[in-house]
């Protein structure tokens, strides 16, 4: 049990992973598709696509674009058919990569006709010293036989065919229109009947107010202290003494901590809340999911024979408390509470 000096400390918010999904389950049901049933695909995408917004103030000018636009955060959850596909996947909507290629090509034809006029100058300049080097030798040319100016032509055109043929392999101007034209119809097509065979959802804004829930359940009308007042609540709570320790050794846990910018997000708003005399460490373990249960195992192991002796009790006692409604089992010195005497939690 907790020791009395720390009970103070805890906090609890009924607000986790699962109110999250049930969330979004709700906002995708009343804009999209009818998800209330499909518990385990939401909270697949939300585990894919959900993220921590790292500015609140941005988040609130990002909510109030217009809804019909594209962004760049937009996502689309393609979801699983059950009989190729068992797991859903996440895809660039067909406006945003439109977008972005058009962009892209953009950037292309200006660096392709930045390197085309660079190779004319340089062209220009080399004829032209080739002209004024052919000046001061064209009173001599004029003096050789006719074998050597035979021989003269024969070199000289050999580089203009090199040229002529090199010039072949450019394709020009209109020319490459049409074959950017016809691939982004290719394109197109090709996309149109992959969108015609998948059932898509479409993710906007929903990736990041979601998760705003954790620190501001207000939003949603829950009458609950976000996640950073709760631990500035239960760390100002505990002895004075303790506090500087606790502001310094912050741990993440549970699937929510996997949320990307989670961390950087409440170290941030911590810091701002938090005494400036005391650091700040938030602390997110590689597996956040197991981190709990496995601080709880390695307590457990180090005096496991007291563990046991204290806070365990079989499963024919236990049943036999619960049927006859008592509140102690019989132990190895008598009858002993199986609560906890600060709270009324069985301690197995």
């Amino acid at each position: 049990p907790a020791e009395p000096k720390k009970q103070p400390g805890i906090r609890r918010i009924n607000v986790g992973g699962k109110m999250l999904t049930n969330h979004l389950k709700e906002l995708i049901s009343y804009r999209q598709w009818n998800m209330m049933d499909e518990f385990a695909i939401v909270n697949d995408a939300k585990e894919q696509m959900c993220f921590v917004s790292t500015i609140p103030k941005c988040t609130e000018l990002l909510t109030g674009a217009r809804r019909n636009s594209v962004r760049d955060f937009d996502l689309e959850f393609v979801l699983p058919d059950f009989v190729t596909t068992f797991q859903g996947s996440v895809q660039v909507p067909m406006a945003l990569q439109r977008q972005r290629d058009q962009a892209r090509n953009q950037r292309k034809d200006v660096m392709r006709m930045e390197r085309k006029q660079k190779k004319e100058e340089t062209q220009q300049e080399h004829n032209g010293s080739k002209t004024v080097k052919n000046i001061g030798k064209k009173k001599k040319r004029h003096q050789k036989s006719q074998k050597d100016d035979k021989y003269e032509d024969d070199t000289n055109e050999a580089p203009e065919e090199d040229e002529q043929d090199f010039d072949s392999d450019d394709e020009t101007d209109e020319q490459r229109m049409l074959r950017i034209m016809r691939q982004k119809e290719n394109e197109r097509l090709r996309r149109e009947l992959e969108e015609q065979e998948r059932q898509v959802m479409s993710l906007s804004t929903e990736r990041f107010t979601v998760p705003e829930i954790l620190f501001r359940p207000s939003e949603i009308g829950l009458p609950h202290l976000g996640i950073i007042e709760a631990i500035v609540s239960s760390i100002e709570s505990c002895d004075p003494t303790l506090r500087a320790a606790l502001y310094n050794n912050v741990v993440l846990t549970g699937g929510n901590a996997k949320l990307p910018h989670y961390r950087e997000r409440i170290e941030t708003e911590l810091r701002s809340c938090s005494p400036c005399n005391y650091p700040v460490r938030v602390i997110l373990p590689e597996d956040p999911i197991g981190y709990a249960w496995r601080g709880a195992r390695d307590f457990v192991m180090m005096e496991r024979e007291q563990f046991v002796k204290n806070y365990c009790v079989d499963k024919g006692a236990w049943e036999g408390m619960t049927k006859s409604g008592l509140e102690y089992g019989e132990g190895e010195n008598g009858p002993r509470p199986l609560w906890n005497e600060y709270g009324k939690k069985p301690l197995t």
